[in-house]
């Protein structure tokens, strides 16, 4: 499996995962779990999709608290964006370009296991993806995790409603 998702996405989640993993230890999410979570709030998920990108591409959470934000931000897109992030249970969310195309799409990950956390050294959330890469889908990522695959940087995702998947990175 390959990324379909360029450096610039994979900076800002790491950056947002890195001050996201000082937090609380995290219970790692199911796929049953995060399409659950998923389903239960989704108009809240994809209001904070709308509020990405403009201004505002990294918020992180620890304790509660907001932890990360672009600088200069609208005040009011953070707060609603670490609201959804609470109500949800994610730890961070990040956006970034899909493609190097002229005109890059947009992907907004939301990431509720990161690394440390219980020993984790994988990412697993969700994504709402308009350009994934087919070569990047899976039936189950908690299948796909249990099998142990030893390649550095595998991601995968699986679909779960039009533009939106759970993802699973692991390193």
């Amino acid at each position: 499996m390959r990324s379909s998702a360029t450096p610039g996405v994979f900076a800002a989640l790491g950056l947002s995962l890195a001050l996201a993993a000082c937090g609380p230890k995290a219970k790692v999410p199911s796929d049953a779990d995060l399409l659950a979570t998923y389903q239960a709030h989704k108009p809240q998920l994809q209001a904070a999709v709308s509020d990405m990108g403009r201004g505002v591409d990294l918020v992180s959470l620890k304790g509660g608290k907001v932890v990360a934000e672009p600088k200069g931000a609208d005040a009011v897109r953070v707060a609603r964006l670490a609201e959804v992030l609470r109500r949800t249970g994610a730890r961070s969310v990040a956006a970034g370009e899909t493609g190097p195309e002229a005109s890059p799409k947009t992907a907004v990950r939301f990431a509720f296991l990161v690394p440390g956390a219980l020993g984790s050294k994988s990412i697993k959330g969700l994504v709402y993806d308009p350009a994934a890469n087919p070569q990047d889908q899976v039936r189950d990522t908690d299948a796909f995790a249990r099998r142990g695959e030893k390649a550095r940087f595998v991601y995968v995702e699986r679909r779960i409603d039009q533009d939106w998947y759970i993802y699973q990175w692991l390193d």
